[in-house]
């Protein structure tokens, strides 16, 4: 059995270096190799003025982005956990608010123009757009509707460990509310906010999809057009892609330090939810606020693919959708799609499965490197991963491509599944094993009938997580895919080059009528386990 283990350890070490160590290491020989080790990529990258502003908006815009997010997220939070709204109402909003998750950002920055650009919705009611959605306030604002779901997930979990005794102990001692705010209620949920705004920063700073679609000039962006542009330059925009991963290698180590100084609190008895008229309305009016963007950006995208022509003429058509069948391979497209999600659903599954299972339930002296290697893809940026993939990938057939796709996606999403599957596998009875091995189960028997059985609603995350994330990706695939190869969301991309509005918001549809399937189908298996 240990000989069993230490075999499947090393299959994922080995995993690890060919589809992620090798790729980096020859993005880093591109940047910084020519007839021997040289700074001339690195210098005239620095010296570019195009550059410069790219990476400074870059940092403006996410810090902007993971401020403005995080303190949505927590005015969400304190919405949905301590007001005294109709539970139907929360579920309404909860499901609105992570609404965006399923679709791809680029859909976000198309949509904000059909919104608040120069002949949008408002503009045409109201005479009045509110912000300038071509500049940096449209960016911001498509990013942080880009990061508030995942955001408002871990800020609302950071609050399921607040110490609700503690709290009363401090209201019975007439403890200012400033006080219990500082030595309460902060502390316990300091760590999951730093944590928040390191992955609202990390996704803002790497993303393309907004800063593509609006046409401002991010890091990303630049990336793309200096290496697929009309003159490529693959050893400069090997030095971009590598600033891409250190500025949020360097956030995420100043996190990981801070957070360990951190008393990570107990869950205990949750806060009281004491009467409040003032919270209520403040938290509510702000709330509404919010989903009055939300709905209005994801009415754009359901109203226009059935309208004759926006904004001038709104009688009921199917022409965008006829024209989109004419002229795309729909079938083709949405069967790429599928096997892409099929193919890291089975490889991403079982790889993160046994990287969790080893490193939780053996003592193997390769756990701590397999922890290492399975949580670093985290930090890595898609657009970095692509551009290092393109540069072994760009001599291959149409086969090896779709094996470097799922390579690149099972990397890039695999942090997530493998902390669900770590954090239920830390949870798993301990005497399940042991009775296992009362009973004389193999070890691989043990993991079939024993363990896998106890794990299904971790199992419905996972697989319901990768699917969608493999509908909704571009940065980490826009590179090495082809029109044989290509995906819904690489279709939007491909649509904006001919400024196919129509097209676009038809196929962030589709996706979207998908994703809501999927999401619909997991609540309902889990729900069926949980009622058992």
């Amino acid at each position: 059995m240990i000989k069993q283990k230490n075999i499947i350890a090393l299959i994922i070490i080995i995993f690890f270096i060919v589809s992620f160590l090798i790729p980096i290491l020859t993005l880093f020989k591109m940047g910084f190799v020519n007839d021997g080790f040289t700074l001339e990529y690195l210098t005239a990258t620095f010296n570019d003025a195009a550059f410069q502003n790219a990476m400074l908006a870059s940092i403006f815009t996410s810090l902007a982005t993971a401020i403005i997010s995080l303190t949505l997220s927590l005015i969400l939070v304190v919405f949905m956990k301590y007001t005294r709204i109709n539970k139907l109402v929360k579920k309404i909003v909860e499901f609105l608010i992570l609404l965006p998750m399923l679709l791809p950002s680029i859909s976000f920055g198309f949509a904000l123009i059909y919104l608040f650009g120069n002949n949008g919705l408002l503009m045409n009611v109201f005479n009045t757009s509110i912000i300038d959605v071509y500049d940096y306030q449209g960016v911001i604002l498509g990013l942080v509707i880009y990061t508030i779901g995942p955001t408002y997930l871990m800020v609302n979990n950071s609050f399921n460990y607040l110490n609700g005794n503690l709290y009363y102990v401090s209201d019975i001692l007439r403890n200012k509310k400033l006080d219990i705010m500082k030595s309460v209620i902060f502390p316990a949920i300091k760590s999951g906010l730093i944590s928040s705004f390191f992955i609202a920063f990390t996704l803002s700073f790497t993303d393309y999809g907004i800063p593509m679609s609006l046409n401002y000039n991010t890091a990303s962006k630049y990336l793309y057009n200096i290496t697929l542009g009309s003159y490529p330059n693959f050893s400069q925009g090997s030095i971009v892609a590598i600033f891409l991963l250190i500025v949020p290698l360097i956030i995420y180590i100043f996190v990981e330090i801070f957070i360990k100084k951190e008393n990570s609190g107990e869950e205990i008895t949750p806060l009281p939810v004491k009467k409040s008229l003032t919270r209520d309305i403040v938290t509510s009016f702000l709330t509404l606020c919010w989903l009055n963007v939300i709905i209005g950006m994801f009415a754009i995208i359901i109203i226009v693919p059935f309208v004759t022509s926006w904004p001038y003429d709104l009688s009921f058509s199917f022409d965008s959708w006829l024209r989109v069948l004419q002229k795309e391979n729909v079938g083709r497209i949405i069967f790429n799609t599928a096997r892409l999600a099929l193919l890291t659903v089975i490889f991403g599954t079982i790889l993160t499965f046994l990287s969790a299972y080893l490193v939780t339930k053996t003592n193997s002296k390769l756990n701590k490197i397999i922890d290492t290697l399975s949580i670093i893809p985290n930090i890595i940026p898609g657009m970095t991963l692509g551009l290092a993939y393109l540069l072994i990938a760009k001599n291959f057939d149409e086969s090896s491509t779709i094996i470097f796709l799922v390579l690149i996606n099972v990397v890039y999403f695999f942090t997530s599944p493998y902390l669900l599957f770590k954090n239920a596998l830390e949870r798993l009875n301990p005497n399940l094993e042991k009775t296992s091995i009362v009973f004389g189960y193999s070890w691989f028997k043990t993991l079939v009938k024993v363990i896998i059985p106890n794990l299904k609603n971790t199992l419905k995350e996972v697989v319901c997580y990768l699917i969608i994330h493999s509908f909704t990706t571009i940065s980490a695939i826009v590179f090495i895919s082809s029109i044989a190869t290509e995906t819904l969301s690489l279709t939007i991309k491909r649509l904006e080059y001919f400024a196919d509005f129509r097209g676009i918001f038809t196929m962030s549809l589709v996706i979207l009528v998908i994703n809501i399937i999927v999401v619909t189908f997991r609540d309902i298996k889990l729900k069926k386990i949980t009622n058992k």
